[in-house]
This record gives structure tokens, sequence and C-alpha cells, in this order.
């Protein structure tokens, strides 16, 4: 028989057992509703991959202090901001992130519509540059990594669209700031808003990033022209960079222009000195934010790359600095130039450049100092070479190899006496330039010379302090992070413990520009005619001699005729 109270009992154990599980089942819905409630638009997966990518972060803090992670590693599902990706530094930084560190995310590239072409049509243009020729043949979806979000440093908010600002927010974990204009001859207003009030608006904008680990700042090392030995740290600042840029906001440019050498004091020019503003700035915020201050060679002294196939020997897209006097001294357009042969040329590989600002930024995120940590990178430990000698080993490298259609023969002299140099670029460069234009003009052409010669001009005018400085600058910490990598991260991104054969690094810059700069094929038809200009003058000159010594020769001849003694001495010529 069976007991019927054990029945009910068992009955009522299943009906607890089943209220509780409805329990459970209507407290999960209500928090899940509360979820939904709290994130709006935002769901419950996201939530969840949030946690996920907040333990992974952390089980990545622990190996570091372990010292197992990698660079490689740690980028690993990272998410990176980029301004300036569609420059010369950040095209190559794009590159190496994506060939280097294949398992970063995603990579965000701030980029403006230019001349009609929409931002991710210049990024899918920039892919196709022979830059990226290793990374498409060898990992090709690598590509789909890059997002491009149309802005513009110039606007308020970065040019951001709100949906962009809130992608960016809630997404991004580093920061490389390489946005910049690099016109050494910039007046203060655009300087300023490129330089300075632009680094005010990024600043802004990762004050609101929830999962940010580093903001790496690219200056240059000479943005304290005022400093004898230049040490990895922040300096005082000339002028509160708020005040300055609430001066070019408010006053018109003629005003400017008249206040601008008192604005600038030491620095030669505006560049320099919106750059050390940017510097105060990015100081500014070292408390609430990760942050560090790489400084190069400059972007004018940024040169192609150091160690061969990483990744394309010579690859260059500017004239700027050293490049722009190899390629005009190679073009027979620049013979003179004002700078000490005795001091050294600084610059600064691509490659070393972009390998220091990756590793800079982990080095960042992964170890916490009391002052702002800011990294020297000159040349002074990779190309030991002076301005004579890189001129010299041009000149070789030209002569063995160059330039389809020079203006004139190359050739071109350091010099640091300033009346001779203005002497040569007066002979050798200005009245050549209207004479040219002269034939040009006859000959119904459009003109170029005199507009470049004054390009040429200015250019070397604004880098003639840097050229005629000693500089010293101190890199311990840039050395001593290269030294504490492992042999992996050492070898995939060299800093310091790369060797090379100076001249066969000279002898690839000079290719590099020959094959990915010069599209210029009318000044090899311009020297052409003029080389058949100035035979025609020489045959024209001798022909008039010929005709002026035999009508002297038939005067003479007539008198001696005259006299009866000599009447039949005397030749005829007719």
């Amino acid at each position: 028989t069976v007991n019927v109270r054990e029945i009910r009992k068992v009955e009522a154990m299943g009906m607890k057992a089943v209220r509780s599980m409805l329990a459970v089942k209507r407290r999960d819905m209500i928090r899940n509703e509360v979820i939904r409630e709290r994130v709006g638009v935002k769901g419950v997966r996201e939530i969840v991959e949030e946690a996920k990518r907040g333990h992974v972060m952390k089980l990545e803090k622990e190996r570091m202090m372990e010292g197992e992670t990698s660079i490689v590693e740690w980028y690993r599902d990272k998410r990176v901001f980029v301004t300036g990706g569609t420059g010369f530094m950040g095209k190559v930084l794009l590159e190496k992130l994506l060939r280097g560190c294949p398992d970063v995310h995603r990579i965000y590239i701030l980029v403006r519509p230019k001349r009609g072409v929409a931002p991710y049509t210049r990024v899918e243009e920039i892919t196709k540059l022979p830059l990226f020729e290793k990374l498409r043949a060898t990992n090709p979806g690598a590509l789909k990594k890059l997002t491009a979000l149309e802005g513009d440093i110039t606007l308020p908010d970065l040019g951001l669209s709100e949906e962009n600002r809130r992608l960016l927010a809630e997404e991004v974990d580093i920061v490389f700031h390489c946005a910049a204009s690099l016109r050494l001859e910039a007046e203060i207003k655009l300087a300023v808003e490129h330089n300075t009030l632009a680094t005010l608006r990024l600043l802004q904008l990762c004050r609101e990033m929830k999962n940010l680990q580093a903001l790496i700042h690219l200056s240059t090392a000479f943005c304290h022209c005022d400093q004898y030995e230049l040490e990895e740290k922040v300096y005082p600042s000339p002028a509160d960079p708020h005040d300055v840029i609430k001066l070019v906001q408010w006053l018109d440019d003629d005003t400017l222009r008249i206040i601008t050498p008192r604005l600038l004091g030491p620095h030669p020019n505006c560049y320099t000195y919106s750059k050390r503003l940017a510097e105060t700035l990015v100081a500014q915020e070292k408390d609430h934010m990760p942050v560090a201050i790489i400084r190069p060679s400059a972007g004018e002294y940024v040169t192609p790359p150091w160690r061969e196939m990483d990744p394309l020997p010579g690859w260059v897209d500017n004239l700027n600095g050293p490049i722009g006097v190899l390629v005009g001294a190679g073009k027979g357009v620049i013979r003179s130039m004002m700078c000490n042969p005795n001091y050294q040329a600084e610059m600064i590989p691509v490659d070393l450049a972009i390998n220091a600002m990756i590793a800079v930024a982990h080095k960042t995120a992964t170890h916490k100092e009391e002052e702002i940590p800011v990294y020297n990178l000159t040349s002074s430990t990779y190309v030991h070479i002076t301005w004579g000698e890189m001129i010299e080993k041009g000149k070789k490298c030209v002569y063995d190899y160059p330039f389809e259609g020079a203006a004139w023969y190359p050739d071109g002299n350091a010099r640091t006496n300033k009346i001779l140099h203005n002497l040569c670029i007066i002979f050798m460069l200005i009245l050549p330039s209207y004479l040219i234009d002269f034939l040009l003009t006859l000959a119904r052409q459009k003109r170029f010379m005199v507009r470049l010669q004054k390009r040429i001009r200015v250019g070397l005018g604004v880098l003639e302090h840097f050229t005629t400085t000693k500089w010293r600058f101190k890199m311990s910490r840039v050395i001593n992070m290269s030294e504490s990598m492992n042999d992996t991260d050492k070898e995939l991104f060299y800093i310091t413990n790369v060797k090379q054969d100076i001249d066969k690094y000279m002898l690839d810059c000079i290719l590099g520009a020959r094959q990915y700069l010069m599209k210029e094929p009318l000044l090899y038809y311009l020297d052409l005619v003029m080389t058949v200009l100035s035979y025609c003058l020489f045959g024209w000159l001798l022909l008039q001699g010929i005709y002026t010594v035999r009508f002297c020769l038939e005067y003479s001849s007539h008198g001696l005729r005259g006299i009866p003694l000599l009447r039949g001495i005397a030749p005829s010529f007719s």
C-alpha cells in the first residue's frame, strides 16, 4: 500500500522546487530588464563582452607583473585610434601594427575628406601603396581591421559625429596622436590650430575613453630650442597654451604677425613653438590618463626605413628634411646650403621611430611612473653621420645613379659663410630660374621655375637653424626600454640594436626617392631644351666669329691691293 502522507510530501517538495526555479527565472528576467534600462541600446551581450574584456585585461596585467607578456601578446584584441594616419609616419605605423601585431582587434583612423574623396576611399588608396605590399601578400585579411572615421583636427570635437565619438569612448584602448602640420614656415595661427588646439581637442576626447591604457603623443626633438642639452623631461612652457589658443582665435592675422616674434622668443619658427605648447597640454593630463611623449628628430627629419626590407627599403612619400635636400641637389636645383659640415646630421629612420612608438605604448600601460615619461629619439644612437659626410655620400650616389632630367649638373656644397651662400643663391638659383621661365614663355609653356626657386629658398631658410646648430640629446629612457625587451620583441620592434652600412642606407634613400617620389618628366625635357639651346647659341657665336674674321681679312686685303708694290702679292678672299 502507498502511504498517502509520503505522496503528499513528495508533491510538496516538487512544488517547492518548481516555485524556486520560477523565482530564479523571474529574478533573472528582472535583472536583465534593469540592465537593459541602464545601458539603453546596448544589449546584454555587449555587457558580457565588456566583462570578458575586463577579465582578460586583469589576466594580462597579472602576466605582465610576472614578465611573461610580450609586446605582440599585449596588443592582442586591442582597439587603437590613430590621428595623422594618412601622413608618412602614420602610414608606416598602420602597416607595422597590422603586420607586427596581427591579433590587434581594430584600428580606427581619423581621416578628413580631401578633394571630394571620402575617408574610407582614402584609406583604401593607402593600402594599395607599395608600403603595404608585404602585408597584402602575407595577411591580406588584416587590412579589413582598418576603419576610417570622418573627422578633422582643425574642427571642434575633431569633426567627429556623435555616434563615432561614442564609439571611440567605448572601444579604444590605445591612442597614437601623430597628426600635425609640418610646415616650418607656417604662420602662428595655422601652427597653433593644427598642433596645439588639435592636441587639446584630442585630450578632451581621451578623457571620455573608458578603457584607455595609453596615449602616445608624437612631438619633436627640436621643440626646446633654448636648451643646450635636451633631457627626457617636460620643460616649463613659455606661455599658457590656453591663453595662446585664445589669442590666435581672437586677433586678426596682421596683428598676429606683429606680435609673433615676441611670442616665439628663442624658437626659430611657429612649428617648434606650437609643439612645445602641445607638450605642456599633454603633461597636464598625467594624473587623469596614462600618457607618454616621444620626441623623434621631428617629422621633417624622419627618413626612409633603416633596416632593409622592413617593410620596404627606401620607401618615402615626401620631400621633407634630408630627403628634400638630397633630391634637390641631385636635380641640380640646390647648389648651396647653409650648414655646418662638422655637425651631426639629425635624422631618424622611420621604422625605428615607429617601433619605438609601439613599444612606448606597451611600456606606458604596463609600468606606471611618477613623472610623465618622455622619450628622446634621435640619430646619435643610430646614424653617425655629419652633414658634410651626408652631402658627399649623397653626391657619390647621385653620380653613380643620376636622376633623370636634372635641370643642371648635380652638385652643391655646405657653406658656413652667409654672404657667399647668398651670392650662390643669386647666381646659381634665382637668375637661372628667371632665364628658364623666360624661355618657357617664348615657347608658350607654363612657367614654374621662379615659383619653385622661391619654395626652395624658403625651405632652405627654415632648415638653416637646425643645420647650423649643434644639438645634444639624452636618450637613456629609450635605450633602457630597448634593453629590457625580450629577444623576440628586440627582433621585431628593433630600436637601438640595429647596424647597417651607412653607404647602403644613403643609396636606398636616393633610389627610394627616385622610385616612389620623382614623377616630374618636365625637368628632363627642360634639360634637353636647355642643352640644345646652348649648342645653338655656341654655333651661332662661332658662325658670327667666322664672318667677322672673314670681313676683317677682306678689308685688309683690299687695303693691301691699294698699294702698288703689294698689288700682286695681296691675297683675295672673295
